[in-house]
C-alpha cells in the first residue's frame, strides 16, 4: 500500500474522501482499509498466505480503530456479509472469524505475540511488531460432515518455515448455522 498521504490529485483520494472519510483521514490514508480480493477465479479447499510488513502507525480519529483492526486473510468471501477471515490483531492475537449474514462469529483466538504491554487505543494502539515480516497463511478445507477445517500458520522474520499455531472447525451449528462449503473468492 502507499507510505504516507495519498495526493489529493490523485483520483483514489476523491473515491476515498467520498466513500469512507471517516476511516481514510477524509482520503488521505486509504491504506487504513485496504482491501483486496482476487475475483477471478473462485476456490473451495484453498491455502492463502501474505507477508506484511508494518513500517508505521497512521493513527486515525476513526470510531472504528480499536483492538479488532490488523491484518486479515479472507477466504470462502461471497460478499462483504459472508466469509471467514484469519488474522493478526492489533492486541497481539491471532483469530478466526466467520461473518455470516452480516455478523461476527468469533471461532478461535489466541494470544500469538509474546510482548509485555497491554493493548489501549491511545497508548498502546498496535502490538504487532514493526518493521519485521509478518507471514500468515490460512487452509480452509470442507469435511466429509459439511464441517469446515480451518488451520492458521506464522512465518514471523520471514524464514520460509510456517508454524501451524491454530486449528478450529466452522461445525455448522454454532457460529451462525451453516458453514461456509461452497466456492468463493480469496483475499
Amino acid at each position: 500500500t502507499i507510505q504516507g498521504d495519498l495526493p489529493t490529485t490523485s483520483k483514489w483520494y476523491l473515491r476515498y474522501l467520498k466513500n469512507n472519510p471517516a476511516d481514510t483521514d477524509q482520503g488521505l490514508h486509504p491504506q487504513n482499509i485496504f482491501r483486496l480480493v482476487n475475483i477471478s477465479k473462485k476456490y473451495q479447499d484453498s491455502v492463502v498466505s501474505a507477508y506484511f510488513k508494518i513500517k508505521k502507525d497512521n493513527l486515525s480519529l476513526s470510531p472504528n480503530r480499536n483492538q479488532s483492526n490488523g491484518l486479515f486473510l479472507m477466504s470462502r468471501y461471497t460478499d462483504a456479509n459472508n466469509l471467514y477471515y484469519i488474522g493478526y490483531r492489533v492486541d497481539g492475537n491471532i483469530v478466526v472469524k466467520k461473518k455470516k449474514a452480516g455478523t461476527y462469529y468469533t471461532l478461535s483466538q489466541k494470544a500469538i505475540l509474546v510482548i509485555d504491554k497491554s493493548y489501549g487505543d491511545l497508548i498502546n494502539p498496535n502490538l504487532l511488531t514493526h518493521n519485521i515480516w509478518l507471514g500468515l497463511k490460512a487452509e480452509i478445507v470442507n469435511n466429509s460432515d459439511n464441517s469446515v477445517n480451518i488451520k492458521v500458520f506464522t512465518d514471523i522474520g520471514k524464514t520460509g518455515k510456517w508454524s501451524e499455531v491454530m486449528s478450529t472447525v466452522d461445525d455448522g451449528v454454532r457460529y451462525g448455522g451453516e458453514a461456509h462449503t461452497g466456492s468463493s473468492f480469496v483475499g
